[in-house]
């Protein structure tokens, strides 16, 4: 269960780290745009892949808990002039006890009517910050400085680059570790049958609540992290489409899988990139649609994308992955 099992393993994550922190001497701006987002994503996709991919607590409201984040970031920087940094955990911390609010239905209820309730989570969370515009702005988006560091100012994709992959990385070791703990066996053993579980002499109602608290952590860190992407922090960054593309990341990616997050992640962000690219062009060929065909067409393909995993590869492209090592290991003797 060790995460780096063999020197190989160990050469091989210190040239891949390496590698990530040269990456912005020779990418473009647009490229490593789009790292830090695939970073944000791997963020929040920790969060509900262990609360919903691990702990079985299916969750349609992730987004707004990252919007908890978020703006918990932006008002600590506004209001009380605390260090950006200082706001990750804080952001995180306020998040996690919103998330165990919305979770306390969650011994009562499961499966359909648990979805309900996160769902009411998105709508409700998302509303109190519409119309908390003293400190949140409202519908108006909210302005925070860029972040510094020292007498650094990360105004520029390639410096706020060594913020976001870092935090990103430290989030999927805590994350790892989470999994091959007693907590993480525990979520597991819920997940599987919460029943059995409770006969096992598993506290429900406590770890239940801990996956909650735990998955809005992460996504409050995602929020924060956000927030000083962006610097304008706006309600459209955290709709309930958010929350779907935060699932498809998991149906993508693989469920109950920590690489398969990153993978969904990075999957769905090529894809989108791909979309902007490919979207002119048909925009040209059909210019009876025109415009209209930028704003269909991502969400059409991502929810063409869903059903072919969820009918040819439910288990993701993680599992995908590992069937692939398997071949290549046995070849040619595949018998």
């Amino acid at each position: 269960m060790a995460i780096v099992r063999t020197k190989f393993h160990k050469a091989a994550l210190a040239a891949f780290l390496i590698l990530l922190m040269l990456v912005p001497q020779f990418l473009a701006r647009e490229y490593v745009d789009k790292i830090i987002w695939i970073a944000i994503l791997v963020i929040g996709g920790m969060g509900i892949g262990l609360l919903t991919g691990y702990c079985g607590q299916i969750t349609l409201g992730h987004a707004a808990f990252v919007a908890v984040g978020a703006y918990t970031s932006a008002i600590l920087i506004n209001e009380f002039h605390i260090h950006f940094l200082l706001t990750f955990p804080l952001a995180g911390l306020v998040a996690g006890l919103l998330g165990v609010i919305f979770g306390l239905p969650a011994l009562r209820v499961k499966g359909f009517y648990l979805i309900l309730t996160t769902l009411a989570a998105q709508f409700i969370i998302i509303y109190v910050i519409k119309h908390t515009d003293t400190y949140t702005g409202g519908t108006e988006a909210l302005l925070i400085p860029f972040p510094k560091i020292g007498g650094m100012t990360l105004d520029t994709a390639h410096s706020y680059y060594y913020v976001a992959v870092p935090t990103a990385c430290l989030m999927v070791f805590f994350a790892r570790n989470i999994t091959r703990s007693k907590i993480g066996r525990i979520f597991v053993a819920i997940k599987d049958n919460d029943l059995v579980a409770e006969v096992m002499g598993v506290r429900l109602f406590h770890y239940k609540l801990m996956a909650f608290f735990i998955g809005c952590f992460f996504a409050g860190i995602a929020g924060a992290v956000l927030a000083g992407k962006v610097i304008m922090v706006d309600l459209a960054y955290f709709s309930m489409e958010s929350s779907i593309w935060y699932l498809g990341i998991l149906v993508i990616g693989g469920m109950g899988s920590i690489p398969g997050i990153i993978m969904g992640a990075v999957f769905i962000e090529l894809m989108e990139h791909g979309v902007t690219w490919v979207s002119p062009a048909l925009a040209d060929a059909f210019p009876s649609v025109g415009a209209n065909v930028s704003a269909a067409l991502g969400p059409m393909i991502f929810g063409l994308v869903v059903v072919l995993f969820l009918v040819f590869e439910p288990r993701g492209l993680y599992h995908m992955w590992r069937n692939i090592l398997a071949a290549v290991r046995v070849w040619p003797f595949s018998y």
